[in-house]
């Protein structure tokens, strides 16, 4: 057997809020969900009785200010709050520097897939044809390896989108 290590994916969803309405609409439709409050920040974790999983899911809540945060685990709220508080993290990396030259800041909303995750993708791929897929022959598997490495390596996404009155 082959060893693959993959990164817990991670999804963060934010929304600007006028107050803490839905939040506390959330807290009373979730009796289950364990409550914090922690520097100004107002959280929800929601427990899933999954076992054991090869990758982190720990959904969680957060007010804060004007903003509502939905998050895959807690891990990724706190690596976001450490970033922003020593303002490091994403924006502080190469990566999305390259990305984010001469793209506009300001927007509603802003996607950012990072070149790791085709890299994790790919090699996962070929992993799983080096233990013995289901090819029918050395020929075919050759042609498939042949095509992933044809892909890039260095492939990532970053975009701001802004919508308004006039459109998108």
């Amino acid at each position: 057997s082959i060893a693959l290590e993959i990164p817990d994916p991670a999804l963060v969803i934010m929304f600007s809020v006028k107050n803490d309405y839905v939040f506390n609409l959330l807290q009373s439709k979730l009796p289950m969900a364990q409550k914090s409050e922690e520097k100004g920040r107002k959280k929800l974790l929601i427990p899933i009785p999954l076992g054991q999983l090869p990758i982190t899911v720990e959904p969680a809540i957060v007010q804060t200010e004007n903003l509502l945060i939905f998050a895959s685990n807690n891990k990724i709220l706190e690596a976001m709050f450490t970033a922003q508080e020593k303002g490091s993290g994403l924006i502080a990396g190469a990566e999305f520097k390259k990305l984010a030259d001469r793209i506009p800041t300001q927007g509603n909303s802003f996607r950012f897939v990072s070149s790791r995750f085709l890299q994790t993708f790919l090699e996962l791929q070929k992993k799983a044809m080096a233990t013995g897929g289901e090819m029918k022959d050395d020929s075919e598997n050759a042609w498939v390896k042949q095509f992933f490495d044809l892909l890039p390596k260095e492939m990532a996404v970053y975009g701001v989108g802004q919508n308004s009155a006039e459109g998108t």
